[in-house]
């Protein structure tokens, strides 16, 4: 068990070389993406995924706290499985070569209940604030329960500095809706979108994408070859 979880850990957050060949600065990954397409990729993932959460929001205090650590790059956003089997973003800040950097965070507003739309119909008050540490062990179980349950599925994005900062250094930005997108050809992607402090999505602003997924994770990528993800 203590290899596994060990083997779990170095597959989400050690530094891997083919990322630093493909990326020699990991600050960069994501771009700028069109609001009409970020709408549709949501809508899509949306309507094909009743059940399932449709994204998570994390506060400007909590983003810019993790950002702010000394040596990181990008922010990797990570799938778990708690004990009770409720599903999780796992956010933590990344090196340049993809490796963590300080503390775990998680406690993102979920949707549903809480929705950023432009007229919400539940806001949680927090906003600006939400978002927690959680401990390494706590981190890691979840990571590992998610692999588990869902082998060779999606299980992580990685995405640079540059982008969050951009999207936060919005005027009104209170955080970063983490939304869960699918588009045409049924690749998932992550979009990130600021919410302002009244929990509204503010879809006409800077809206990101086109970070790394994972699979395929880093240890599985040609670095000759590759190309950004989701």
């Amino acid at each position: 068990m203590r290899k596994a979880k060990l083997l779990i850990f170095m597959l989400f957050l050690v530094p891997i070389a083919a990322i630093s060949q493909q990326h020699s600065d990991i600050s960069k990954i994501g771009r700028v993406i069109d609001n009409e397409m970020a709408k549709s990729w949501i809508e899509t993932f949306k309507s094909k995924n009743p059940d399932k959460p449709k994204g998570f929001t994390y506060g400007k205090v909590m983003l810019q706290e993790m950002l702010s650590a000394e040596g990181v790059k990008g922010i990797r956003i990570s799938y778990g499985l708690t004990e009770s089997g409720t599903f999780k973003f796992i956010l933590n800040g990344t090196d340049n070569a993809g490796g963590k950097i300080w503390s775990f965070y998680n406690d993102g507003s979920a949707c549903p209940p809480y929705c950023p739309e432009e007229d919400p119909e539940e806001i949680d008050p927090r906003v600006v604030s939400i978002g927690n540490k959680i401990s390494d062990e706590m981190a890691n179980n979840w990571m590992e329960a998610y692999t588990t349950a869902n082998p060779g599925e999606l299980k992580s994005h990685l995405y640079g500095k540059a982008l969050a900062e951009e999207i936060l250094a919005q005027e009104k930005s209170a955080g970063i809706y983490f939304a869960r997108g699918l588009s045409a050809d049924e690749v998932e992607h992550l979009v990130l979108i600021a919410v302002n402090e009244n929990g509204e999505l503010m879809i006409e602003g800077v809206v990101g994408n086109r970070g790394n997924s994972c699979p395929p994770c880093p240890e599985e990528i040609d670095p000759s070859t590759a190309s950004s993800g989701n």
